[in-house]
């Protein structure tokens, strides 16, 4: 067999193989192999031997590329990768995961005050001191935006500048909080924080739940007891 005549059955093989469906039964079975780690390295790069194997039939076989009907299965990969994913995240995961939210979510306030709000938060800090020694005073930074918003952020340290506190919350005109951020971790993108659980659990119960933080008008850090000594 000539050149020219190996080249023309390979494109003649290749095209029966697309009418055939065969391209697309592969790469399926493939992904649903391989869809919960890499896909098999890129669909299983070539080897050494593999490289040097092609590039020996490529010199002998002039193809032309563009003339290959060639369709384009980047939707059907996607297709598949959604199906899989989508199963592994029903049945017990799925019920895992509400019963974690509904949890994580329970028994939020409808309301607080802010002065609530700095006891509890003193009472965190009092509780992760584990007996030992507390700064004399927290901080506290309550200021008044426009609009009727607030800002308010605290921390278990004395005078520590605002934007450097663990508690850092945007309060609306409604009183409702829209922004926080604990630690490092802004919630508004975060779905869980870490850890869920005390003070950092009950701040993320109001954000998410919608509780009203009343602040009354003129109020800043003046207004409250930081002293974390024991009366």
């Amino acid at each position: 067999m000539t050149y020219p005549d190996l080249s023309n059955a390979v494109e003649s093989a290749f095209a029966n193989i697309v009418a055939s469906g065969a391209i697309e039964k592969a790469i399926e079975a493939q992904l649903e192999k391989t869809v919960t780690a890499v896909i098999n390295n890129n669909l299983e790069r070539y080897g050494d031997f593999g490289k040097k194997l092609a590039e020996k039939v490529g010199a002998a076989m002039d193809i032309d590329v563009e003339r290959m009907d060639l369709p384009s299965y980047a939707h059907f990969i996607e297709k598949i990768i959604a199906r899989t994913v989508d199963a592994q995240l029903t049945g017990d995961v799925a019920r895992k995961i509400e019963a974690h939210m509904a949890a994580l979510l329970a028994d939020a306030p409808t309301e607080i005050t802010l002065d609530r709000l700095v006891e509890d938060f003193k009472q965190h800090v009092k509780d992760r001191a584990y007996g030992g020694d507390i700064d004399h005073e927290i901080t506290l930074h309550v200021e008044e935006a426009s609009y009727g918003y607030w800002y308010v952020a605290m921390d278990k340290d004395h005078s520590v500048e605002k934007y450097r506190c663990a508690f850092r919350m945007g309060v609306n005109e409604q009183g409702e909080i829209y922004s926080l951020s604990i630690g490092k971790e802004d919630v508004n993108k975060e779905l869980f924080i870490h850890p869920a659980r005390g003070f950092e659990r009950d701040l993320y119960r109001m954000f998410v739940s919608g509780t009203i933080v009343r602040i009354e008008p003129g109020t800043s850090h003046h207004d409250f007891n930081l002293s974390m000594h024991d009366d």
